[in-house]
């Protein structure tokens, strides 16, 4: 259907957000329309049902900028709102209340993210004003880069982009869930254009895939990132660092040999750099593409699969045995706390990761129950929102003697940590870079306290070694 609409200005705060809320229950619409009113959101339609929803969406002669509506409605549900939305898609997100059973919430959770331009989230009733106001950003944020890139990317603009400095890499922590200590960053591209400001990959990677510039991106990504490592050097940092490439690169027999040089120059090993596939990714079975993650290995490279799960071929992709690290998406992480089947996808992964020697880092982790449970599931490594956003390089230093002053004022009371086990019990011994490469092994390792005749640490495998019989024992 094509129908013409007034179609508003960018918001530019909460206030000028346009809302639907459709919602059968008078209390919970009351509620959802008090706390929009607290934003200072006041542009807001309201409906009874889903029929009366839908009348709206097509009806009214302005545009929706977010819909909330509930699942379970007796005339037209929520599943009935979303279908009509993705025949006309005039709406930036659309936010699905619901109160029913796990298993039903979890199949929700399996909808595409984005259906034909509008954003889909679920989202447990009752709902709060603090994640009200997260979603409600997130609208604001992309209905603005809507009103802004309207256009895709030309290719001279996207090799201006590579050659002007203003394609850069931001760092995100990535922490032992355990002892709290920092023990690696990952590399995430941004665009700080002149116009639209700052811009996430999500505006830009399409483009540059369509302009066979995937390779450009990569290596300007790595260069970045190893500028920034050198001012976490200064401040002390010895860990590594992970960059994100595609496929695509695999494709130039030259491109190991251009990473390597890159790192070289920066004075660093590649034995510090662990290059992530995305998992989004399809490697064929090339010569070309096969010798090219020989030649990764073969100059120190560590290779990741990252986003575990959610694309091509994963388990063909570790058979291959080039890859020492999986990533686990977000889409389980960050719900192990919340759902049966995101925890046990989680555990799957995690057991696989232990029988063939690989290690695993946990994307998207949000709350400390989510770090709790991963931890205990032997999950070493994570990042997410909880630890720290990604990081701008000029706010790496601060960020870091912040951590590490925070981490040593809790080692100096005994306090237990916001990120796991109490800091003083954490061996003293070995540096964290050590602990690292222990954790990693595929052979059982451990760590004693022989004047308390205690074991104080072990890797997964040393732990799974004991279990047969009892690890009680050994303590």
């Amino acid at each position: 259907m094509n129908r013409l609409v007034e179609s508003p200005p960018a918001p530019t705060s909460l206030k000028d957000l346009r809302v639907l809320l459709i919602e059968d229950h008078p209390a919970q619409r009351q509620l959802v329309r008090k706390l929009l009113s607290l934003l200072g959101i006041e542009a807001v339609q309201e409906a009874g049902c889903g029929r009366d929803g839908i009348a709206l969406l097509h009806g009214s002669n302005f545009q929706f900028d977010l819909v909330i509506t509930d699942l379970r409605m007796p005339d037209g549900d929520g599943l009935e709102v979303i279908r009509s939305i993705t025949q006309d898609a005039m709406v930036q997100q659309v936010v699905l209340l619901t109160a029913v059973e796990d298993d039903i919430v979890a199949a929700l959770r399996s909808l595409p993210a984005e259906v034909n331009g509008s954003r889909l989230m679920t989202v447990a009733k009752p709902i709060n004003l603090k994640r009200l106001e997260e979603i409600c950003q997130l609208t604001l944020q992309r209905r603005d880069q809507r009103h802004q890139l309207h256009r895709r990317w030309s290719e001279a603009e996207l090799r201006a982009a590579l050659g002007s400095g203003e394609l850069l890499a931001f760092l995100e922590p990535q922490i032992d869930l355990q002892r709290g200590t920092v023990l690696g960053f990952e590399a995430l591209a941004r665009w700080r254009h002149p116009e639209f400001g700052l811009l996430s990959p999500a505006d830009f990677i399409d483009d540059y895939q369509r302009a066979g510039l995937m390779q450009a991106l990569t290596l300007r990504m790595l260069a970045s990132a190893l500028e920034a490592l050198s001012l976490l050097r200064a401040e002390g940092y010895e860990g590594g660092l992970s960059v994100n490439f595609g496929a695509s690169c695999l494709e130039d027999p030259q491109f190991a040999a251009d990473a390597a040089a890159l790192v070289r120059r920066a004075g660093e090993s590649c034995k510090s750099i662990t290059l992530e596939l995305t998992e989004t990714s399809s490697i064929e079975d090339s010569v070309v593409e096969i010798s090219n993650l020989a030649r990764l290995r073969m100059e120190g490279f560590h290779l990741a699969i990252d986003d575990f799960g959610m694309g091509h071929s994963s388990l063909v992709k570790l058979q291959r045995g080039a890859f020492d690290e999986i990533k686990i998406d977000r889409e389980f992480s960050s719900r192990v706390a919340a759902d049966r089947s995101s925890r046990a996808a989680v555990e799957s992964i995690l057991t696989l990761a232990r029988f063939l020697g690989v290690s695993c880092v946990a994307e998207g982790i949000e709350d400390e129950q989510s770090r709790q449970l991963l931890a205990e599931s032997g999950c070493q490594i994570g990042q997410g929102y909880l630890f720290s956003r990604p990081l701008d390089p000029a706010q790496l230093g601060t960020w870091w003697r912040q951590w590490n002053a925070a981490l040593q004022q809790r080692t100096t009371t005994g306090e237990h940590s916001d990120t796991g086990t109490v800091a003083d019990e954490a061996p003293a011994t070995l540096d964290d870079r050590s602990l690292a490469r222990l954790a990693r092994r595929d052979q059982p390792a451990w760590i004693f306290d022989i004047d308390h005749v205690r074991m104080v640490w072990a890797n997964q495998a040393g732990l799974d070694f004991w279990r047969a019989d009892s690890l009680a024992e050994l303590l």
